[in-house]
C-alpha cells in the first residue's frame, strides 16, 4: 500500500504521550532487578514513521539516506514473539502492549537476551524505539481515527452477509475506469485490526475510499462504523452468516443496520426484502438519506456464462451509487466472473478429461452457498447445450459452513434439494450431515484426501463447483486443479 502522508516524529510524540504511552528503557528492562516503574520512562522520541504494520513480514527496511521507517504494532500476546523479526526487518518503532510487557516480561527479556547473545541485535546501537502503550491495538485504532479526519475524498462503507467483497472490488474497478483515484481495504481486512491498518496507512490524496466492513459478533459494526464514518454506505444483503453468534437473522439485520447510524450523506440497500423496513427506520431516526435498489433486472445473453441473478442485483446497487455521485457507470459484463475464490471460472484438465471449474472457495454461508449452486446448475445447462458431444457431468466439491451453531444439520442437509443429480465430494465434519442425506456423495476428512481420490477417480468431463468455509482450505483444491490446466 502506497502512502503520500506518513507520520512525523513531532505528531506521533503528541499523540502517543496524550494516550499514555511510555518508552521502554531497554538497558533497565534487561536487568531483572528493576520493576515496571523503573524501566518505563517518559517518551522523548518516536521517529518518522512510513507505514504502520502489524505483521513483521510486511516491514520494509529503512532506505539509505532516509530518516523514516516502519512501526510494528504488537497487537496481541503472540505478536510480541516477533519483535526481533520486526527489528531485523528494519522496524524503526515497536509499539508493545503494556499488559503483555508487565505479565510476560520474563519471556520478553529472554527473547531479547537470546537475540543479543546470538549477535542479532546490539542494544547499544539499536535503531529502534520501544514504546509501551496501554493497549497497542487501540493505539493503532487511534491513529486510524486521526487519519480518517484528514481524508478529503469520498468514503464508502460496504457491508452485508454476502457480496461485500465483490462490491468493494467492483467499486474500485468501475471508479478506476471512470478515471477516479480510488483505494480500498486490502485482502480480507474488514475487522477492527484490518480497517485500522488501512486507515492508518491510506494515501489521503485519493478521491474515493472503499472500506469493506465485516462482523461476526454483535456490536462490531457499530464500533467500525464509528471509526470509518462513511459518507455513503451500502448494505448488500442480510442472510444467516455467523448466525451462531447472532441467534436470529433479525439480529443480523440490526447489526448491519448499525452502519447507517454513522453514515453522513446517503445509504443504499435492497427494498425487496423485509429488512428494508428496519434500515428505513434507522435512517429516518438518524437523519440519513437513503436510496433503494431491488431484485429486478433485465436479463442478457452471454454465450459463455449463465446469468447470476445475485450479481445482477449487486450491479443495481453499483449503478445507484454512481448515479448518486453523478458518475457514468460503464457496463462491464465480464466483471464478477473472474474473481479468485469467489466466482472465478476457468478451464482445467485432469486425467485427460476436460473440466470447467467454478472457484468459490473463499468462504461460505447458506445464502452464498445456495446462490452459487444455482449458478452452477444454470452454467451446467449452458455447457451441455454448447458442448453436447463432451457429455459433461456435474461435480460439486463442498466444505463445511462454519459459525452456524444449532443450525448445522438443517443448513447442510437442505443443500441436497438443490443438488439432486450432482455428484458430491464433501469435506469437513459438518458435511457428514449432507453426506447422510445425499446418496451420490463421497466424504473426506480433509482436502489432501480429496485430492488423492480425485487423481484416481475423476475420469470424465465435468463442470466442477468448489465452495466451502476458509477453514476447509478448498483453495488448495483449486490450486491443484489450476496446475493441471
Amino acid at each position: 500500500m502506497e502512502s503520500n502522508f506518513g507520520w512525523k516524529n513531532e505528531e506521533l510524540l503528541v499523540i502517543f504521550r496524550k494516550n499514555g504511552c511510555l518508552k521502554l528503557d531497554l538497558g533497565r528492562f534487561l536487568d531483572s532487578d528493576f520493576g515496571v516503574e523503573d524501566y518505563l520512562t517518559e517518551l522523548d522520541l518516536v521517529g518518522n514513521v512510513r507505514f504502520c504494520q502489524f505483521d513483521s513480514r510486511e516491514i520494509s527496511p529503512i532506505l539509505a539516506g532516509s530518516d523514516s521507517g516502519d512501526a510494528f504494532f504488537a497487537v496481541n500476546s503472540n505478536a510480541h514473539d516477533f519483535i526481533i523479526d520486526a527489528i531485523l526487518a528494519g522496524a524503526k518503532v515497536c509499539i508493545l502492549h503494556r499488559k503483555v510487557v508487565v505479565n510476560s516480561r520474563k519471556k520478553l527479556r529472554k527473547l531479547l537476551q537470546e537475540a543479543i547473545l546470538a549477535g542479532k541485535i546490539d542494544p547499544k546501537n539499536l535503531n529502534c524505539v520501544f514504546i509501551v502503550a496501554p493497549d497497542s491495538l487501540k493505539m493503532l485504532q487511534k491513529l486510524a481515527s486521526i487519519r480518517r479526519e484528514k481524508l478529503a475524498g469520498i468514503v464508502i462503507g460496504v457491508t452485508g452477509s454476502v457480496g461485500k467483497t465483490t462490491s468493494k472490488q467492483a467499486l474500485v474497478h468501475f471508479f478506476s475506469k471512470a478515471g477516479r483515484k480510488v483505494v480500498s481495504t486490502p485482502k480480507n481486512y474488514n475487522n477492527l485490526l484490518g480497517i485500522s491498518y488501512f486507515l492508518a496507512n491510506v494515501d489521503v490524496n485519493s478521491e474515493i475510499f472503499v472500506v469493506e466492513i465485516g462482523t461476526n459478533h454483535p456490536g462490531e459494526i457499530d464500533e467500525l462504523g464509528g471509526l470509518v464514518r462513511p459518507d455513503f454506505s451500502l448494505i448488500t444483503h442480510v442472510g444467516p452468516a455467523h448466525i451462531e453468534f447472532f441467534k436470529t437473522i433479525g439480529n443480523i439485520a440490526l447489526e448491519k443496520g448499525a452502519l447507517l447510524k454513522h453514515t453522513k450523506i446517503c445509504a443504499f440497500f435492497n427494498n425487496s426484502y423485509w429488512y428494508s423496513v428496519i434500515f428505513e427506520r434507522i435512517c429516518v431516526e438518524n437523519g440519513v438519506k437513503f436510496r433503494c435498489f431491488s431484485n429486478d433486472f433485465c436479463p442478457h445473453f452471454d454465450q459463455d456464462f449463465a446469468i447470476r441473478p445475485s450479481l445482477e442485483v449487486l450491479r443495481n446497487s453499483w449503478r445507484l451509487i454512481f448515479d448518486t455521485l453523478g458518475e457514468n457507470f460503464e457496463e462491464d459484463r465480464s466483471f464478477g466472473m473472474h474473481v479468485p475464490g469467489r466466482s472465478d471460472v476457468f478451464n482445467a484438465r485432469l486425467n485427460g478429461q476436460d473440466l470447467q471449474v467454478v472457484d468459490s472457495s473463499y468462504n461460505a454461508n447458506l445464502t452464498s452457498m445456495i446462490d452459487q449452486i444455482k449458478f452452477f446448475n444454470a452454467q451446467f445447462l449452458l455447457l451441455k447445450k454448447k458442448y453436447p458431444e463432451k457429455n459433461f457431468k456435474q461435480l460439486a466439491i463442498l466444505g463445511d459452513m462454519r459459525e452456524i451453531g444449532d443450525h448445522a444439520i438443517r443448513y447442510h442437509q437442505v443443500l441436497s434439494a438443490y443438488l439432486r443429480d450432482v455428484c458430491l465430494f464433501l469435506v469437513g465434519s459438518k458435511m457428514i450431515f449432507l453426506h447422510e442425506k445425499h446418496s451420490n456423495s463421497f466424504w473426506f476428512e480433509n482436502w489432501e484426501n480429496l485430492i488423492d481420490f480425485m487423481q484416481k477417480n475423476v475420469d470424465y468431463n465435468a463442470l466442477v463447483l468448489v465452495k466451502g468455509g476458509n477453514a476447509m482450505k478448498l483453495a488448495k483444491v483449486v490450486e491443484f486443479l489450476k496446475k493441471s490446466e
